[in-house]
């Protein structure tokens, strides 16, 4: 196949999973919308998981709101061709008497030849177009069922490679939603068809065994192939539950007395054998690739990096951000290095941290002071037989409330101080988390500030409404 040398060759992305309900599509979603963001070029998705197709379904609520004609689009989506559609064309035309599957330059041809267009679907997110799984008939199940991949493939083994060449010629990336475990469109997806192989997994056994598996058999049939595009694997633990500290910990780096190695040393091992590497430290990538557990996502199909602050460090849609960098980079996950804008810290807290703290508790115990000189006042105007007489009824329960809010909110703010401080000693912070509690505390001096004027000023104008109010 002729090569473009005046545009860069795009880039194909498998995500696979061994086990359904791990996020995987949820992550190639997100990852699309981030990458056609960041590039401004046309990415593709493809749903390859034809037995349990679902890629469409995170676009079809948007498409459908957007849409002038809801039922137009709904019969769209539900009767445009898919990608078995696309396959059983080209079936036809590889199986026809005449045509010599074997030769690979008619092979070629033939794959130059392919029209894409009716096949994809133009999502709302600008550059970003969907190749879904099929037309979603009553003949569906049938279609998908019959096809025979490995027969596919044992006729002409040319054809993912100038298929995948022809896909990379149009589109800047295209990412493949995979079938789960061992199967003969797994295989095609996470061995013959990408650069970059996304696995993601869930903190089980099953799920995490079927990953290394894979990975393993997926490096293996490349080392051993005519395709010289290295494949790099990117590990991906989804679904963790962050309030869940020691079992985190359990799994990523395992302990000693049952035995269990964590995803973590598994996928070190495993990258020293396939890459032949005299060591390999995933620490540094794993502290910053994860997917953590979100039960709002449970429900429903929505895109977190379309709802979402990606500055938020502790938001889904900078997880997806970072492993979305982190694939982008021309680095391995071994050679991983943190942001220096996002490298982690570690307590004793730093000064300007203490400092912080010790002027919001001077600001605290000043408030407090203020407060009590006010009840001191109050306590010598109800003292005052002559004063408590001409104090009008109104005005000195307006004091008392507002006295009795003021102690209630140095017991707020003390209690904020005291959680503050507790979740400094407690929690590693990024330096970004801990710039932003700069600010926080900051803004909070600044409205405790505030108050206290108010304070004062009641304090100034007491005298003067006693007087009044005689």
């Amino acid at each position: 196949m002729a090569i473009n040398l005046t545009k860069p060759p795009g880039e194909i992305i498998t995500f696979y999973s061994y086990k359904g309900g791990t996020g995987r599509s949820m992550a190639l979603a997100n990852v699309a919308c981030l990458l056609a963001r960041r590039s401004r070029k046309k990415v593709l998705m493809i749903d390859w998981d034809l037995e349990a197709p679902g890629l469409h379904w995170y676009f079809r609520e948007r498409e459908k709101s957007q849409s002038v004609d809801s039922k137009t689009y709904e019969k769209e989506l539900k009767e445009a061709p898919g990608l078995i559609d696309l396959f059983l064309s080209i079936s036809e035309t590889l199986t026809q008497p005449r045509f010599n599957a074997d030769d690979e330059a008619a092979v070629e041809a033939v794959v130059r030849k392919l029209n894409l267009q009716p096949y994809t679907l133009k999502t709302h997110v600008p550059y970003l177009y969907l190749l879904k799984a099929g037309r979603f008939d009553e003949q569906y199940s049938q279609r998908i069922n019959s096809f025979d991949w490995i027969e596919f493939y044992e006729r002409s083994p040319s054809f993912f490679r100038f298929f995948s060449e022809r896909l990379k010629q149009h589109y800047q990336y295209v990412l493949i939603d995979s079938r789960t475990g061992a199967t003969d469109t797994s295989g095609i997806c996470t061995a013959l068809m990408p650069e970059k192989l996304v696995t993601v997994f869930t903190p089980n056994r099953q799920s995490l065994e079927g990953v290394l598996d894979l990975a393993g058999n997926a490096a293996a049939y490349r080392k051993q192939s005519d395709d010289l595009r290295p494949l790099t694997i990117f590990p991906l633990p989804s679904r963790v539950e962050a309030s869940e500290t020691t079992l985190r910990q359990h799994w990523r780096f395992g302990t000693r007395h049952d035995s269990f190695l964590g995803y973590q040393p598994a996928f070190e091992q495993l990258f020293q054998r396939i890459y032949n590497l005299p060591q390999c430290d995933l620490g540094n990538y794993f502290d910053e690739v994860q997917i953590q557990h979100f039960p709002r996502y449970s429900y429903g199909e929505e895109i977190a990096v379309l709802k979402e602050n990606e500055g938020d460090r502790l938001s889904l849609s900078r997880s997806y951000e970072s492993l979305t960098t982190q694939m982008l980079s021309f680095t391995p996950p071994w050679e991983y290095k943190p942001n220096r804008r996002v490298r982690a810290i570690v307590l004793p807290l730093p000064p300007i941290i203490e400092q912080r703290y010790e002027d919001l508790k001077a600001t605290v115990a000043h408030l407090k002071e203020s407060i009590d000189a006010l009840q001191t006042d109050l306590e010598k105007i109800q003292a005052s037989r002559l004063a408590q007489e001409s104090l009008n009824a109104r005005g000195f329960k307006i004091i008392s409330q507002l006295i009795i809010k003021l102690n209630d909110s140095v017991v707020a703010i003390q209690t904020a101080i005291k959680e503050y401080r507790s979740q400094l000693e407690e929690t590693i912070l990024n330096s970004e988390e801990v710039i932003r509690e700069h600010e926080n505390i900051g803004e909070q001096i600044i409205k405790i500030s505030n108050f206290t004027k108010m304070i004062r000023r009641i304090q100034v104008d007491l005298p003067g409404f006693i007087q009044r109010s005689s």
